[in-house]
C-alpha cells in the first residue's frame, strides 16, 4: 500500500512521460515542485509574466503558528465515520486572508483555498458563510459528497 497506482503501473512496464515544461504556476511556486519531485521541470515564458500578488511583500508566504489540530487523528472512527483533521485557528486565518485579498481588489473567482482534509474544508466553508457572507464556496464533487455524508451539510445555500 506504500506504492501509488501510477508507480505500480510504471514498475509493471507501462510507458510513461514526465512533464517537461509547466504552464500554470508562477516560478516561485514551481520551485517547490522542482526541489521535491521534478528537478528538470522548466517554466514556460508565460508564467514569468504573472503580476506580483497585491498586498503582500512576497508571492509565496508561510505563516507559522503553534495552534494544535482540533480534529480527530487520521483513521479515528466516530459513529462509523472517519474523522478528518481540522484546525479552527488555521480556518480563521484562512478566512481573514481571503477577506484581505478581497479588500485588495481580487474577485472571488481569483482566490482559491486548497486543503487536503474534508474536516478543514468544512470549517473553512462554514466560517466563510458566517464571516464573509457574499463569498461563494465552490467545492469539488468528491469533497461535496464526503462532506454531505460526514456532516449532512448543505453547502449550496
Amino acid at each position: 500500500l506504500d506504492c501509488s497506482l501510477f508507480e505500480r503501473l510504471v514498475l509493471s512496464g507501462l510507458s510513461s512521460a514526465m512533464l517537461q515544461v509547466q504552464h500554470r504556476m508562477r516560478p516561485s511556486i514551481a520551485e517547490f515542485v522542482r526541489s521535491q519531485t521534478y528537478p528538470t521541470l522548466k517554466d514556460h515564458l508565460s508564467v514569468t509574466e504573472y503580476p506580483n500578488v497585491q498586498g503582500v511583500n512576497k508571492d509565496v508566504v508561510f505563516i507559522d503558528h503553534d495552534a494544535e489540530e482540533d480534529g480527530g487523528n487520521s483513521g479515528e472512527v466516530d459513529d462509523g465515520h472517519t474523522k478528518t483533521k481540522s484546525n479552527a485557528h488555521e480556518a480563521g486565518l484562512c478566512v481573514e486572508i481571503v477577506r484581505y485579498f478581497l479588500l485588495q481588489g481580487y474577485g472571488q473567482d481569483q482566490i482559491v483555498v486548497l486543503t487536503p482534509y474534508v474536516g478543514q474544508l468544512l470549517k473553512i466553508v462554514r466560517k466563510m458563510k458566517v464571516d464573509i457572507k457574499e463569498t461563494t464556496a465552490y467545492v469539488s464533487d468528491l469533497d461535496l459528497r464526503e462532506m454531505e455524508e460526514d456532516e449532512a451539510v448543505d453547502i449550496k445555500e
